[in-house]
């Protein structure tokens, strides 16, 4: 029998999926290969490509002792279904496709994972670094 809670959640986990209207890849890193003119290459895995959703999260800045910006950092709450349960800290996440145009193409990094009995969609801290 299903409890007035597993329906709360299915439907909370069916409304957090409508929302993932951007589409991502995410890859772990599963080596370097040379090329034969010397370039190191990384080889990845898939771990995921499908819906997601995309919220900032913040904006950092690393300066020099002038005050001078060094590095930009940016960081984004990445929402995948709740399925998708192989993500690691440190994979890698291509935007592919977005609603807003200057996220299509972005590369993040994940920090964190959230992981929980009642949550209703797998959330990836990440970040981007620009330089």
């Amino acid at each position: 029998m299903t409890s007035a809670l597993d329906r709360l959640l299915a439907q909370g986990r069916t409304a957090a999926q409508q929302l993932m209207t951007d589409r991502c890849r995410i890859e772990r890193s599963t080596g370097i290969d040379t090329t034969d003119d010397g370039r190191d290459v990384e080889r990845a895995t898939t771990v995921y490509e499908g819906r997601c959703r995309l919220r900032p999260a913040g904006q950092a800045a690393t300066t020099d002792k002038s005050g001078t910006v060094i590095v930009e950092t940016w960081a984004y709450t990445v929402s995948v279904p709740l399925s998708v349960a192989g993500v690691r800290t440190g994979d890698a996440v291509q935007i592919l496709t977005s609603d807003d145009p200057a996220l299509a193409g972005r590369r993040l990094r994940v920090k964190s994972i959230d992981r929980g009995t009642q949550i209703t969609a797998r959330r990836l801290a990440c970040e981007e670094v620009a330089r």
